[in-house]
């Protein structure tokens, strides 16, 4: 597999998910500010429900073989989001089933 399809791949399904990259000049003396800031709203997409955390916990366990032999989904809402297609893509009944309550979490999560 080539470095493009790496990286398209971890931007659809790794740990890249909903992330993108940006470069900006600044002054140097202002350097740890920017990745300061960068690192805050990394952590501060990480959080989910407690409910949707072990939806994610329990899609991985459950189905990594199956539908996630490539991909290692980050705890975050696009992630989730990620687990739910590939969930539907490549499992069977009961990984449907859980799609469908990862999409019920997820349509009533607070926005």
């Amino acid at each position: 597999m080539g470095q493009k399809d790496r990286t398209d791949r971890y931007k659809t399904v790794g740990g890249g998910v909903g992330l993108v990259r940006v470069e900006v000049l600044v002054p140097k003396e202002d350097r740890h500010v920017v990745i300061e800031t960068a690192r805050q709203l990394r952590e501060a997409r990480q959080s989910l429900s407690d409910q949707a955390s072990a939806l994610h916990d329990e899609a991985l366990s459950r189905f990594k073989t199956r539908c996630f032999w490539n991909a290692n989904p980050p705890k975050s809402e696009d992630g989730l989001a990620a687990i739910h297609d590939r969930l539907q893509a490549y499992g069977d009944m009961e990984a449907w089933r859980l799609a469908a309550r990862i999409r019920k979490v997820m349509r009533d999560a607070p926005r």
